[in-house]
């Protein structure tokens, strides 16, 4: 089964920040509505059935007011990491990375635009 990592690299001091319903309903019933209101960060959970072609996960979050960066990781396993996404707000870059058989493949950083917004909710 495949997991879900996420590292909040934000340093803003609230670490239990809970997400809002800005969103509406998630396109998956993982988590409940319920457990989508108290998420901690940072959280880490499975994807219910694994990942399979056309599988879709969204993430969803609320940028701190003055934002330093976050990652996101998609982990198989202990040590292969299929998706790192880090997002760096000094930069402007959403960096890309994957860690499988002992050693990081290239970083991608091109991106024709940076999709985050201090204090604003993402998707």
């Amino acid at each position: 089964m495949a997991d879900v990592g996420a590292r909040e690299e934000l340093r803003s001091g609230t670490p239990n920040r809970k997400l809002n319903s800005a969103f509406g309903e998630p396109a998956f019933g993982s988590p409940s509505k319920d457990e989508q209101q108290s998420l901690a960060v940072p959280f880490c959970g499975s994807i219910r059935g694994g990942m399979r072609p056309g599988k879709k996960i969204t993430i969803m979050g609320i940028v701190d007011p003055e934002p330093d960066g976050f990652d996101v990781s998609l982990t198989c396993g202990c040590d292969d990491v299929a998706l790192e996404l880090s997002a760096r707000f000094g930069d402007r870059q959403l960096l890309r990375n994957a860690h499988v058989g002992g050693s990081w493949g290239d970083e991608e950083t091109a991106i024709a635009f940076f999709p985050f917004l201090a204090g604003q909710p993402f998707r």
